[in-house]
């Protein structure tokens, strides 16, 4: 029809083309040939010729147009006999693929059935066959099924096949095709189904029957399970392994041997799951057996990856496959890590106990010996033959202390066993020659579960120890006098002392309690030495025998320091007269290495219980009494009075609290101008030490005392050292230091070990020159120890640090000294100064003074200086420096500073 049209338009076209074309060459060659015509006869003969050419160009046209007319019509001639021809062959084609299917589809080996499927409320309940083969019939057992639904063969189908209509109603609504096994209850068969669908609505099922085989499947999985779960029960590792090593079954206790789970292992080799040395040990022996394919048992081992060390006894062997290849090794190991463990436990505890110095054996529940060490033997002289299997008690333990034989009802060691007790027992056993020897045992029981199983016995040779325990007892009773007493004078000492007090104590005896302390005693043996000390330490007992009653108990409690108690009512005049007599014989001297020493003791004494009620009291009111004769001037004795504990007190809370001072900031630095007197120039400052207490000042006379008997002049020193630096520094940024800063250093600051390197501590921390720094010392500082002192000097001096002599005149300095002590001045002590006005002495001594320091080169100041009168006369004797009230009193730093 659509070519019929396609001609029809052409045709219409051609027509219209013509006609307009003869239209406008009719119109257009008639005004050409009368234009061209010059006559009548010329327009005829050009008409005729332009109808003949008009003849020939349609002619020419149409030729054209027949031919290709003609020319397509053959073409669809042509095809229309080629598509004859084909579908003429297409029809013979389906008919023999037809006549194949058909063939195919009668004598396939599997069941075939093409089926519509019937739908209510669009969810499948039954399907209706349209066609099946011969298979079907023969497979299934139904006939003649082509147009009936599979409910009249079988009633029952759709209620226990639900799954059958679900899964061939989606193939035949969705056209997907799909795979899938399952089991005919009624049939009692299983198939493998093939569905697709040929058309909507419509399914092709392929069956195979594949019961046989699933019940063979059925059967080889329960046989592979049952056996899955005997390898996987077994407590021995179980696995094998291709010819390259990789596994190819690997039990659970395999997995717990090597630390990893079965799919870890399956397809890899011993590398992923032990070292690298342990991987390369099993292979090897892998390798051996698949080439001398053999079945071999041995002791492997190897690390795993988690750092566990495995022991395992395997048996490994080659395994064949079906065609009796090679197909790798099988094993079974067992781990005996922990057997090994004990094995090398066992064999440590054997060594241990074979080469301690004890004796062990051990017996069992009969008290049959079964197992005894090296040592024990070897104490008792026997061999293992001898004990082993033996009643102990027969062989070497059968006699008491007293030599008699007893059994082994009454021996000890066998009560404590058969009892399965914890004993600790003395005895004596006999060696196989005879001899006996002391023996300290102990019996304990061996528990295993919770059974006593037997005893462990361990004992040794207590000969020795005996002859050492009595000696002992012999040293014991010397350590103890040696304990108790004076190692220099046989006094009994400190400790003596508080046993004998607390018996006294006990008693409530009366007693005088005299503290001693002899005078001088440390520059004696400065000066002679400590052996001539000691000796003269036991001239001193020896007098103190002699002198005071036999029922006097005396003592060394150290040092220079003793304490004599002796029995007293309270009776003053009879230990004043024992005092009168002692100081009587110290007025005479000890004759000692042809030398004639004097010494002088301070005493301090106190009774018991008059003036306290226990010892400790007692020592601190004698102590305190003691301090009071010293203060006295020495040479002296003190009985206590209740003042004298109020004066300790008050020395105690002086010194705690001052300690407490210099945490807490209390402690200030005031500073003393010295100046010239000829110019009333300031030429220097005193750094003097101050103490602001919460309770108001404290003067330095009251605690610098305490201070140096206590020690706690070191750390005061190094305060006064540091403040005074610092503020030297500050003053000499500020350009107004005049001179230096006067440091007093103590006697025992001076000579301490660390002073010098204190000082240069201080002086590099505050970063201070030394010759803003002058230091002072005293008289008794030289005195203490002049070598070390002179050594000490020329440091300073060499460091650039000045040095004076403070309260020159007062200490019984050699001149001797004076002359070699690099020193720079003298400060004249208060004393000369004071009155000097009045008292011609103290002038004498002071232009002397003055006179000796010119003549050393030596700078001279004098303090205490407060009228005019003392100023005009040491200025007109030539003194160098004035330091007193009369120019400045003490003043702070910030006072200093406004001057």
């Amino acid at each position: 029809m659509q070519t019929k049209m396609y001609s029809r338009s052409n045709a219409f076209l051609i027509a219209f083309l013509y006609f307009f074309i003869g239209i406008f060459w009719i119109y257009f060659s008639d005004g050409a040939v009368e234009i061209i015509a010059l006559s009548t006869n010329d327009l005829k003969t050009l008409q005729t010729y332009k109808g003949f050419f008009y003849v020939f160009s349609t002619s020419i046209l149409l030729y054209f147009l027949v031919s290709r007319f003609l020319n397509a019509q053959f073409k669809e001639y042509a095809l229309h006999l080629q598509t004859l021809k084909s579908k003429s062959e297409l029809e013979i084609s389906l008919h023999k693929t037809n006549q194949m299917y058909h063939d195919l589809f009668d004598n396939m080996l599997d069941s075939i059935a093409h089926c519509r499927m019937i739908y209510e409320n669009g969810i499948p309940v039954d399907y209706e066959y349209i066609n099946v083969n011969k298979i079907f019939e023969s497979m299934t057992g139904l006939h003649d099924v082509i147009g009936r639904k599979i409910s009249e063969f079988i009633p029952e189908y759709t209620q226990e096949n639900p799954d059958s209509l679900r899964v061939f109603g989606e193939v035949a609504s969705s056209g997907k095709p799909c795979k899938w096994e399952h089991y005919l209850k009624a049939l009692d068969q299983w198939y493998n189904f093939s569905i697709y669908s040929p058309n909507h609505g419509e399914f092709i099922v392929i069956s195979a029957n594949v019961t046989s085989e699933k019940k063979a499947q059925i059967e080889l999985n329960r046989s592979n399970a049952l056996l899955k779960t005997i390898i996987n029960s077994t407590p021995d590792a179980i696995f094998v392994k291709d010819i390259e090593g990789k596994y190819l079954l690997f039990n659970h206790a395999a997995s717990e041997l090597a630390g990893k789970s079965e799919d870890e292992a399956i397809g890899n080799t011993d590398e992923v799951l032990f070292t690298p040395e342990g991987a390369k040990a099993l292979r090897e022996m892998d390798q051996t057996i698949l080439k001398e394919k053999v079945i071999r048992s041995q002791e492997e081992q190897a690390i795993t990856l988690s750092g566990d060390k495995k022991v395992f006894y395997s048996t490994k062997g080659p395994i064949y496959n079906e065609d009796g290849s090679l197909l790798g090794i099988f094993g079974i190991s067992h781990d005996i890590t922990e057997h090994k463990q004990n094995e090398i436990q066992l064999l440590k505890q054997k060594t241990m106990f074979d080469n301690i110095a004890e004796g062990v054996y051990a017996v069992d529940l009969d008290d049959r010996c079964n197992y005894i060490n090296f040592a024990g033997l070897k104490l008792l002289g026997l061999s293992e033959s001898d004990i082993l299997g033996q009643f102990p008690h027969d062989v070497f333990h059968y006699n008491i202390y007293d030599g008699k034989y007893y059994s082994r009802e009454e021996c000890p060691i066998q009560i404590a066993v058969l009892n399965g007790e914890t004993a600790y027992i003395e005895h004596r056993f006999h060696r196989k020659d005879g001899s006996v020897f002391p023996v300290h045992m102990s019996v304990s029981p061996v528990i295993f579960e919770t059974n006593i199983i037997g005893s462990v016995i361990t004992f040794e040779d207590i000969t020795q120890q005996q002859i050492d325990q009595d000696h002992i007892l012999d040293e014991k009773e010397r350590y103890d006098y040696l304990a108790h007493h004076d190692e220099l004078t046989s006094l009994p000492n400190r400790l003596s002392l508080n046993e004998y007090m607390n018996h006294v104590v006990s008693l409530n005896k009366k007693i005088a309690f005299m503290f001693l302390d002899l005078d001088g005693f440390k520059e004696v043996n400065d000066s002679y030495g400590h052996r001539f000390g000691d000796k003269l330490l036991i001239e001193m007992t020896k007098l103190f025998k002699e002198l005071f009653p036999i029922d006097s108990y005396i003592v060394r409690t150290g040092g220079d320091e003793f304490v004599i108690i002796v029995p007293s009512e309270g009776e003053h005049l009879q230990i004043e007269s024992m005092m009168i007599n002692l100081a009587n014989m110290l007025d005479k001297p000890f004759h000692i290495d042809a030398k004639d020493i004097y010494i002088t003791a301070s005493i301090g004494i106190a009774f018991y219980p008059k003036d306290a009620k226990n010892s400790e009291e007692l020592m601190r009111c004698a102590d305190s009494a003691m301090y009071e004769a010293k203060n006295s001037g020495k040479n002296t004795f003190s009985i206590y009075k209740s003042v004298l504990t109020e004066k300790a007190v008050t020395r105690m809370s002086i010194l705690t609290n001052l300690k407490k001072a210099l945490i807490n900031n209390e402690l200030e630095l005031y500073y003393q101008p010295q100046v010239d007197p000829n110019t009333r120039e300031i030429i220097g400052t005193e750094a003097l030490l101050r103490w602001f207490s919460p309770d108001g000042m404290i003067s330095p006379s009251d605690f610098i005392p305490i201070a140096e008997e206590s020690g706690l002049i070191i750390e005061l020193g190094k305060f006064v050292l540091k403040e005074s630096c610092k503020t030297a520094k500050k003053w000499a940024d500020a350009g107004i230091l005049s001179g230096r800063i006067a440091v007093n250093v103590a006697a025992r600051q001076f000579i301490h070990s660390d002073f010098i390197a204190i000082l240069k501590a201080i002086i590099d921390d505050a970063k201070c020159e030394p010759e803003w720094i002058e230091i002072e010392i005293t008289e008794r500082s030289i005195l203490s120890d002049p070598e070390k002192v002179i050594v000490i000097l020329d440091e300073l001096r060499i460091m650039g640090f000045h040095v004076s002599i403070d309260d020159f005149g007062t200490g019984y300095s050699s001149l001797s000294y004076l002359k070699n002590l690099p020193i720079n001045k003298l400060k004249i002590d208060i004393s000369f100064v004071r009155n000097i006005m009045s008292e011609p002495k103290n002038q004498t001594i002071v232009k002397t003074i003055i006179a000796l320091a010119k003549g050393l080169e030596i700078e001279v100041l004098a303090e205490g200086v407060e009228t005019i009168d003392e100023m005009e006369f040491l200025r007109d004797n030539g003194i160098d420096s004035i330091q007193g009230y009369y120019y400045h009193r003490p003043m702070s730093a910030k006072n200093i500073e406004d001057l």
